[in-house]
């Protein structure tokens, strides 16, 4: 198959970012040129600004000599993203209240019952891939596209960390119920309750 050239870094550094959450690639991996060429049909140069881009994410380490391994952030890091997920949301999920129409409503439940379906039937990458859409989709009714994307960046920044993924399967049934909820309290235009369980939620920080 052909390679695809000049694709966007941020979109060629997103799909690899989703990679490494689903586990395609390990907290503290090294990650070779020639595997994201492969895996992704990408030309050398896109994958190496794409590399770059995540490293500027914080997604990647960059090892001068030896190249690009995936970031494996400790205990303290782990709190300090989730502390700077709870600021941003909170506040956050009060312009989603305001702004969300019942198209993008029915949009949320679909996907909460899909991961909710997921979390009993589906793969790990599947669960990922429906958990991502669902926190994508909520907040681009924030109406500040520059928050909703520091939201995925700190989302996207725990990577693949053992400390950062569903460790058990009430874990996973426990998020799928989260979402169920902050869908009914949108649904019933509550903020004050949006703001509690979105806090709730990120405290697991299975999300």
């Amino acid at each position: 198959m052909a390679k695809v050239r000049g694709k966007v870094p941020r979109m060629l550094g997103d799909e690899i970012a989703l990679e490494i959450r689903n586990g395609g690639f390990r907290p503290g991996e090294w990650i070779r040129l020639s595997d994201i060429e492969e895996r992704f049909k990408a030309s050398r140069f896109d994958a190496r600004r794409a590399l770059s881009e995540l490293v500027l994410r914080q997604v990647l380490e960059h090892a001068p000599n030896r190249g690009y391994r995936v970031y494996a952030p400790d205990a303290e890091t782990i709190r300090h993203v989730r502390e700077a997920r709870v600021f941003l949301e909170k506040e956050s999920i009060r312009n989603v209240v305001k702004n969300i129409d019942q198209d993008t409503l029915h949009q949320l439940k679909m996907l909460a019952e899909e991961f909710r379906h997921a979390a009993d039937h589906g793969t790990r990458s599947e669960q990922n891939e429906i958990n991502n859409r669902f926190h994508i989709l909520l907040f681009s009714c924030s109406g500040n596209p520059v928050i909703e994307g520091m939201i995925e960046d700190l989302r996207q920044r725990l990577g693949g960390s053992s400390q950062a993924v569903w460790q058990s399967r009430d874990a996973l049934l426990q998020s799928a119920l989260d979402h169920m909820d902050i869908v009914a309290a949108l649904e019933a235009r509550d903020a004050e309750l949006s703001v509690k369980l979105i806090e709730r939620h990120i405290s697991r920080l299975n999300t």
